[in-house]
Parts: C-alpha cells; sequence; structure tokens
C-alpha cells in the first residue's frame, strides 16, 4: 500500500528539513520526502505493507491522515510532522507485474506503464516512459517508410532495458524495507562503509542516454526477403533428372511432391543450408483456375516475405496505386498449417508475384537470430 500527501513547504523548513531527496527505511516500510513546485510544497512518499486485500488501481483515493501517523507511529520527527501538515491523503495499491513477452500487435505497440509495469522504488516509472517516447520518435524516424519496422525496432531496443529495471525496483522495494535484524545490520554497514555504492551500482540506469542511443536497425525483419521462387517446366518427371542432382549439389533436398487445389503436380526443394526454396511445377495450363495459374514453362512467379499480416495489406494497396492487377488476396491460404497470409498480383509485362506473411518462417528466422 502506498501513501501521498503535499505538505506545505513551512512545515518542512519547521522541520530542519534540507533541500534535497529524503528516504526513510524501516521494517516493512520506506518514506521519501523532496521540495517540489518551486520549493512551494514537499511531496512525500510512504509505501507500507497492507494486510488487507485493497486493490483498487486509482491515483486520487481518498486516504486517512490518522491511519498514516499510526502506520508510521515512533518514525522520524520529519516523517511523522510532514503527514501532520498535510492536509489531504491519498492511497493506492502497488501492484508488481512481469515483463510482458510482447508489447506490439501489428502498427499498433505499448509504452510507459501500460508495456512494463513497475513499483516505485527506483523512482523510474515516469523516467522509463519517456525514454520509450524518445525511442519510438527516434525508431519511427529511421524507418519512416515502414512503420512497422519502426515499432519492431523500438520494442526490440527497450524491451531487455524495462524488464531490468523492473527487477532492480522489485530487489529494491526488499532492500528498502527489511525485517530481519541481521540482514538491516549488514545492509547499514554496507552503507557506513560505502554510502555512493548504491549509485555506482545502479549507474547504468542514471547515466543511459536514450537522445543518443542507437536505433536498432530491423536486423529480424523478414521484409523484402526471398519466401519462394517458382519455375514451371514442361514434363516434372523428366525434368527432375536434371533437377535432383543439381539442386542436390546446390545443397537442397525433395521436401514435398504434391499437388496444387487444381490438380497441378508440384515439388518443393528447400535449401538445408540457408532455408531458399524453389518450386518446380508442371506445365497444365487447363488445370488453371485464374491468370495466376497459368502454368507457362519458365519463370512462374517470384514470392517476397513480411513480418506481419498488415505488411502484406500496405503491400497490396501500394502495388493497386502502382498500377499492378491483383488476382487474389490478400487472405489467408491453406499452404500451411501455421498460417499462410498472401496477395498474388501482376506486375509490369504480366509478372507474377506473391507478398506472404508466414508465421512459421518468422519465427524461425528470429530464433536464429
Amino acid at each position: 500500500m502506498s501513501w501521498r500527501g503535499l505538505a506545505p513547504a513551512s512545515a518542512g523548513e519547521a522541520l530542519d528539513l534540507e533541500r534535497r531527496h529524503h528516504s526513510f527505511w524501516g521494517p516493512h516500510k520506506q518514506f521519501v520526502a523532496f521540495f517540489v513546485s518551486s520549493g512551494r510544497f514537499v511531496n512525500w512518499v510512504g509505501n507500507t505493507q497492507s494486510e488487507e486485500d485493497w486493490l483498487a488501481e486509482s491515483w486520487s483515493a481518498r486516504g486517512e491522515r490518522d491511519e498514516v501517523l499510526a502506520l508510521f507511529a515512533d518514525w522520524h520527527p520529519q516523517v511523522r510532522g510532514l503527514i501532520a501538515a498535510t492536509e489531504s491523503v491519498y492511497q493506492w495499491a502497488l501492484f508488481d507485474r512481469p515483463p510482458l513477452s510482447s508489447w506490439t500487435r501489428g502498427r499498433v505497440t505499448l509504452l510507459g506503464d501500460a508495456a512494463h509495469p513497475m513499483l516505485p522504488y527506483m523512482a523510474q516509472g515516469a523516467s522509463q516512459s519517456i525514454e520509450d517516447a524518445c525511442a519510438l520518435a527516434r525508431c519511427l524516424t529511421v524507418h519512416r517508410h515502414a512503420p512497422a519496422a519502426g515499432i519492431e525496432a523500438y520494442a526490440a531496443g527497450r524491451m531487455d532495458r524495462t524488464a531490468r529495471v523492473q527487477g532492480a525496483s522489485r530487489e529494491a522495494s526488499r532492500t528498502v524495507r527489511l525485517m530481519d535484524p541481521a540482514e538491516v545490520e549488514a545492509r547499514n554497514a554496507r552503507l557506513r562503509e560505502s554510502p555512493e555504492a548504491p549509485i555506482a551500482r545502479f549507474d547504468w540506469i542514471w547515466s543511459h542516454d536514450e537522445v543518443g542511443a542507437k536505433t536498432l536497425e530491423p536486423v529480424r525483419s523478414l521484409l523484402g526477403s526471398l519466401n519462394h521462387v517458382s519455375i514451371t517446366v514442361r514434363d516434372l518427371d523428366d525434368a527432375m533428372r536434371f533437377f535432383g542432382p543439381f539442386l542436390a549439389f546446390l545443397g537442397y533436398d525433395l521436401v514435398e511432391s504434391l499437388r496444387d487445389p487444381n490438380g497441378q503436380r508440384l515439388h518443393v526443394n528447400a535449401n538445408r543450408h540457408n532455408g531458399a526454396v524453389l518450386n518446380v511445377w508442371e506445365a497444365k495450363p487447363e488445370l488453371a483456375a485464374h491468370p495466376f495459374e497459368v502454368y507457362e514453362v519458365g519463370l512462374h512467379h517470384i514470392a517476397f516475405n513480411t513480418d506481419t499480416r498488415e505488411q502484406v495489406d500496405e503491400a497490396c494497396a501500394l502495388v493497386t496505386r502502382l498500377g499492378a492487377r491483383v488476382l487474389d488476396g490478400p487472405a489467408d491460404f491453406p499452404y500451411d498449417p501455421q498460417g499462410w497470409y498472401a496477395v498474388y498480383f501482376l506486375g509490369p509485362d504480366g509478372l507474377k508475384f506473391e507478398v506472404v506473411h508466414q508465421p512459421s518462417k518468422v519465427r524461425a528466422w528470429r530464433a536464429k537470430r
């Protein structure tokens, strides 16, 4: 449970409160105070161990001053004097939550407490939110033509740091509220010996320069990489007598022989070293259901990867504006049990292209990185 109030500056001055940050530590409790509003008030926060199941998530719930005075009975006179001089006291519950595994869905992402709520013991909630905003603005500026890549770079660059700050806040909550006398004495001895040690220990928090930080390139991005290339031959069995040994020399394995929904024969060949895929189709024009499936001998089509479904939609909108003829999609297709969201279109001179989001390939790629 946390309690907060604003005492007039005169109360702080009467209590000989220096104009710096003050932190009082005790069993299961901590009290923090400092001057604010150009020195007109003293802001104080008292963190206590609640025995009640009080779960209200509010910054405006009123508390009782006498209750806070009772919780901090026998504490330092400055603590009790500030509480007693405060007219309005507020209370709220403190919640500790583990780091999220993901902040982003498509072009929507989280920042601040929505992404990484943390306990107040490192006083980093607002600071980390400001760092998030700075990082997000920088990443979106660098990747102004690919917002999804910018958001991905923002999350990739911030998640480890904010999770570490969350952990530090959790650790500090225990350090400042120790109950065991031996642990208290050991902690106090360390502080007497080296008062600046805690500051040095957490220098990675205080000295961080988010403004000057390097924007992470989307090294985990698949956007624009080749998903597969498809060629068409007149006789598949005859052609594979050539392609079999040739592709084996290049590191390809025949991973699947199948027919598409129209009955068209296909050999799927994947490179065991780099994952490249070459599809070899048999030319049967009579089986084509629409123009994309016209199986003339030669290059059939090239398929490009995306990182998200939304990028497939964006690609479709872009090529349509550029004059391409969309033949199918964007839609889900049954080519991968884990998902295959694609658009098929004709570019200049009738060349065929596909843009696809294949979640299994995205996960495999990121695991390797």
